[in-house]
């Protein structure tokens, strides 16, 4: 199941490489990802992994889709609307869908503030460790997200459409790692039913 806090974890990391200047020539309007989640328990040390598809397209769209029947989740978010559905565990009963404003939603303001990329800004610091890159929140966006570095790293040179994974570090140190593939740039814009979301029968709804 797609957890919530993953579905966070995983905006930011969008945010942070979507609007860079190293990759603003070639940065594609959207794109199509395959995705895998991997987070390893601090108390128990079992690994956990999710994989999902992504949909994500310049400014501030996105949708996130995981699992299969009684599993499945689905995120969507576009610049005034976000939802959040649960599929129902069992067969009958009602699935959870959560809609908020998109300016609820305490992350959306990233998509816009985190055009730096791969260069030390006012928001993040970058350092170079050997192929990888590693960015640094400051202190702001530390306390809005938790989240107080990123690592990303790249399968040859720097081409978005070579990105291959991401490590995301917590101030309580716990690591998420995320590895991309089938990375699928687009120069068009997706049809625009991809990022809204159309409410299953039999759906509790909470607003």
């Amino acid at each position: 199941m797609l957890s919530r806090s993953i579905v966070l974890i995983l905006m930011i990391f969008l945010a942070s490489v979507s609007f860079t200047k190293e990759t603003s020539s070639f940065l594609p309007k959207s794109f199509k990802a395959q995705f895998v989640s991997v987070v390893k328990s601090q108390l128990s040390g079992k690994v956990k992994k999710e994989k999902g598809t992504l949909y994500y397209q310049y400014p501030s769209h996105i949708r996130m889709e995981a699992g299969q029947g009684n599993d499945q989740t689905v995120f969507v978010s576009n610049p005034f609307k976000t939802w959040y559905y649960k599929a129902p565990f069992l067969k009958g009963s009602p699935g959870e869908l959560t809609i908020t404003e998109t300016k609820s939603f305490p992350l959306s303001k990233f998509f816009d503030s985190l055009r730096s990329g791969l260069e030390t800004n006012d928001v993040y610091q970058v350092k170079k460790i050997k192929d990888d890159y590693e960015i640094r929140f400051l202190d702001k966006l530390k306390q809005e997200t938790k989240v107080k570095a990123a690592t990303l790293s790249f399968s040859k040179g720097y081409a978005f459409k070579n990105l291959k994974s991401v490590v995301l570090k917590f101030e309580d140190d716990r690591e998420v790692t995320y590895q991309l593939s089938s990375l699928d740039p687009k120069n068009k814009a997706f049809e625009s039913e991809v990022f809204n979301f159309k409410t299953p029968k039999n759906t509790r709804v909470n607003r």
